[in-house]
């Protein structure tokens, strides 16, 4: 049961991380009461998250992919981007300490690398069964990328500016590129 107490606790934020991730598995595979309640006020604490500091490019560059292929659910969109995308910020090395602490909150519990958010992410998805996503499966094509890039940047570009890095069209290139199967 969820009290107030639950809220009032300093360590809520990592504790909420990584409750939501064991029951993210846990609802995954039995749906348990207790994993739902988690999930939703993870979900509900989120949500505001999102409402006062926003969101980055990646939903940008993702609402513009479902925008043109409606099949797509926005989950499974930010799936497909996930890897390419984080790893396009590891791989500039700006924030490997925000990295490694999310990878931590997702369970590596001995991460000491950027690229440990990357192996946590890849170990979601599988346990999840949904790393086999992919564009090309709803339809997207290569050739859509220079629109799915202008139409992120026209609908929603003070996402791009939440990012710890401002992004070119060369940048989102790259990230639908590698994001693509």
């Amino acid at each position: 049961m969820v009290t107030k107490e639950y809220f009032m606790d300093k360590e809520l934020p990592e504790k909420l991380s990584k409750e939501e991730t064991e029951s993210l598995f846990k609802q995954f595979y039995d749906g348990s009461k207790e994993a739902r309640e988690k999930m939703a006020i993870s979900s509900y604490l989120s949500g505001i998250v999102i409402n006062l500091s926003g969101t980055t490019s990646m939903h940008a560059l993702e609402c513009a992919m479902s925008a043109l292929h409606p099949d797509l659910e926005h989950g499974a969109g930010l799936i497909i981007l996930s890897i390419a995308y984080f790893q396009f910020f590891i791989d500039l090395h700006i924030c490997d300490e925000v990295f490694v602490e999310m990878a931590r909150l997702l369970g590596a519990v001995d991460a000491n690398s950027p690229d440990d958010f990357i192996k946590a992410i890849k170990n979601i998805h599988q346990k999840c069964h949904v790393d086999n996503l992919k564009m090309s499966d709803y339809l997207i094509s290569e050739d859509e990328f220079p629109l799915i890039i202008a139409k992120a940047r026209r609908a929603m570009p003070g996402n791009f500016v939440n990012d710890r890095y401002l992004l070119s069209d060369e940048d989102c290139l790259k990230i639908l590129k590698q994001a693509y199967r």
